[in-house]
C-alpha cells in the first residue's frame, strides 16, 4: 500500500513540475516576442500568430536567433519552418530545451538573462 502512494506522489510532483516549466517557457517566450517587436506582453498569447504581431520573415528570423541565444539550443529548419504562432514557438522549443543538460536550471526564471 505505502509503494502505491509514493508511486503516485512522485507522479504528481512530476506533473506539477511539467506545468510550471511549460508556464515559465511559455513567458519567456512572451517575454523574447514583446520585446523584440515593442509590443505589450499582456496582449501576446498562445493563440497570437506571427501575422497578428507583425512578425515577417526577417523579424521571424531574428526571434529564432534570440530564442537559440537565450535557450542555448539549435532550431532545426523544419521546426522553424512550422512555427507560427506563439504557442507553437512554445512547443517546438520545449523538448529542444528537455534534451538539454539540467534544463530547469537553463529555463531558469523570465528576465533572469
Amino acid at each position: 500500500m505505502d509503494n502505491r502512494y509514493d508511486h503516485g506522489r512522485r507522479a504528481g510532483t512530476s506533473a506539477r513540475l511539467g506545468v510550471v516549466v511549460a508556464d515559465a517557457l511559455e513567458q519567456r517566450v512572451i517575454d523574447i516576442i514583446a520585446r523584440k517587436k515593442k509590443l505589450d506582453p499582456a496582449r501576446v498569447t498562445p493563440a497570437s500568430t506571427f501575422e497578428e504581431m507583425g512578425i515577417d520573415s526577417l523579424d521571424a528570423a531574428d526571434l529564432l536567433f534570440s530564442f537559440e541565444d537565450e535557450f542555448k539550443i539549435v532550431v532545426p529548419d523544419d521546426a522553424a519552418y512550422s512555427m507560427k504562432t506563439v504557442g507553437q514557438v512554445v512547443e517546438g522549443l520545449r523538448p529542444l530545451i528537455e534534451k538539454q543538460p539540467g534544463s530547469p536550471e537553463t529555463l531558469g526564471s523570465p528576465g533572469s538573462h
